[in-house]
């Protein structure tokens, strides 16, 4: 299977919102600076975005047209010729993770090879818990605004007890190590519903000796039945749309005053998402923004 990859400039400000409407296509996203006159980003900074797909859907044209769509809405400022081309077939992935410098949230520090083949272990913070995601083919690699918020969320939670845990859309399984961190106790489940992401989040897994069981669910949130029990906490951290419609089955399964941390979504879509629980009887607990993204914990009530 092939794998291309399409390439753009925009400014700063606009990375966000091209993020939220290119991830459903990609492999993987990414963002990195082209021109700024300061150490910080500003709005009008010049950065490119470079989004990495496979060509079985034959989503080139898709993602192109897109691209254009939200220029065209204002939405965007295209600051250079949208350029396409092919990668050569290869683990591309893991060559270019292993170089990777490893990122910090809190108190973790994430590393993207295993301990035994990790070139960086000489940067190992020994006041971090370390995470190592070798597999990082699905989305999770602690840079995204929305894995920092649900980590910061998961930790403002820390001084609750949950037994069961449920991560929805679990990608490279991130979320769920750190919920094992936080709650050593607890079982923690991770669903998702592409294949690939399962196949990341085991592997990733065995290298950080996980006892997280993964597996694959059907959209919205449809459940094998040994997983229909009652979670105390579940995290989905995917796209606005899906958390909508999934809100009658997360209610279904969740304990009774149970919690439910959602992200993926940005501001504009806040009170569409949060209306849905809200219709359910739960309770905002908390909001966490960064750079539009949001991140909010509910509480369902009695």
């Amino acid at each position: 299977m092939s794998t291309y990859k399409i390439n753009f400039n925009l400014f700063y400000a606009q990375i966000a919102v091209a993020e939220a409407a290119l991830q459903e296509y990609a492999l993987a996203l990414s963002a990195f600076e082209q021109q700024s006159s300061t150490i910080e980003s500003h709005p009008t900074d010049i950065w490119s975005l470079e989004i990495l797909f496979d060509r079985k859907r034959n989503e080139a044209d898709t993602i192109i047209h897109q691209i254009n769509q939200l220029q065209s809405k204002g939405l965007i400022t295209l600051l250079s010729e949208i350029s396409l081309e092919e990668i050569i077939e290869q683990d591309w992935v893991g060559l270019y993770h292993a170089k990777r410098l490893p990122v910090i949230i809190k108190n973790y520090q994430i590393f993207f090879a295993t301990e035994e083949h990790n070139i960086h272990l000489d940067k190992r913070d020994l006041t971090k818990h370390p995470i190592y995601l070798p597999k990082t083919q699905a989305f999770g690699s602690g840079e995204h605004h929305t894995t920092r918020e649900v980590i910061k969320a998961l930790r403002f939670l820390g001084s609750n007890q949950f037994n069961k845990i449920l991560d929805v859309g679990t990608g490279s399984g991130i979320l769920s190590f750190v919920s094992e961190h936080i709650w050593p106790k607890a079982k923690v489940w991770g669903c998702d519903i592409e294949e690939i992401a399962i196949e990341c989040a085991r592997e990733n897994g065995i290298a950080n000796q996980s006892k997280a069981g993964f597996f694959t669910s059907k959209a919205p949130l449809g459940l094998p039945s040994p997983y229909k029990i009652s979670y105390d906490l579940i995290i989905a951290n995917i796209l606005p749309q899906p958390l909508q419609e999934m809100a009658p089955y997360i209610k279904e399964i969740l304990a009774p005053q149970g919690y439910v941390i959602l992200s993926g979504f940005l501001d504009e879509h806040f009170l569409a998402v949060i209306s849905c629980y809200e219709e359910l009887n739960f309770t905002l607990l908390k909001r966490q923004t960064s750079q539009e993204w949001q991140c909010v914990i509910l509480k369902a009530q009695e």
